[in-house]
C-alpha cells in the first residue's frame, strides 16, 4: 500500500477512511504542514488537496510543487477546475461522495506511467530559513 499526503480545507464525510481503503495516509493540518511533510517523507505515492477555491497562494504552492517534485501526483479535489492543469495534477469535483473521490484518485494514480524518479534531482525546493551549525550563531540559508 502506497503513502499518500492528504490536506483538506472543506468537510468531506468519509473521505479520511475513503481514501485509507486505498492508501497508508498521512493527514496533514496545514499547507506549511504540507510542505514540511513533502520534504521530509520519502517514497510517496501522491498528494491530495482538498479545498473550496484555488487562491492564487495555492496556485504558486502548486506551481512550486510540479516544478519541484515532477513526477508527483497531485490530486486537486475542489468544486471548480482552474486551468491549466500541469500533467502530474488531476483534478477531482470535491461535490462527490467520498468513495467515488478516493476511488478516482486511485484509479488515476495506479494508471500513470512508472517514471524513473531519478532522472530528475529528488527535490530542489529553494526554502527560506536560518541555519545553525554551531548551536550559537544564524545564518541566512
Amino acid at each position: 500500500m502506497g503513502k499518500a499526503l492528504f490536506y483538506s480545507e472543506i468537510p468531506i464525510k468519509d473521505i479520511d477512511s475513503s481514501i485509507r481503503a486505498f492508501f497508508d495516509v498521512h493527514t496533514l493540518g496545514s499547507r506549511s504542514e504540507m510542505v514540511k511533510s513533502l520534504v521530509e517523507q520519502s517514497q510517496i505515492q501522491c498528494l491530495v488537496v482538498a479545498v473550496p477555491e484555488v487562491d492564487t497562494e495555492l496556485r504558486k504552492l502548486l506551481s512550486s510543487i510540479e516544478k519541484c517534485y515532477p513526477v508527483l501526483p497531485v490530486c486537486l479535489v475542489a468544486a471548480e477546475r482552474f486551468s491549466p492543469l500541469p500533467p502530474t495534477h488531476r483534478w477531482i469535483d470535491s461535490r462527490l461522495d467520498a468513495s467515488e473521490i478516493a476511488g478516482q484518485v486511485h484509479r488515476w494514480v495506479t494508471h500513470l506511467p512508472v517514471k524513473d524518479r531519478r532522472e530528475r534531482p529528488r527535490f530542489d525546493w529553494p526554502l527560506q530559513g536560518l541555519l545553525s551549525f554551531d548551536g550559537k550563531k544564524m545564518e541566512q540559508a
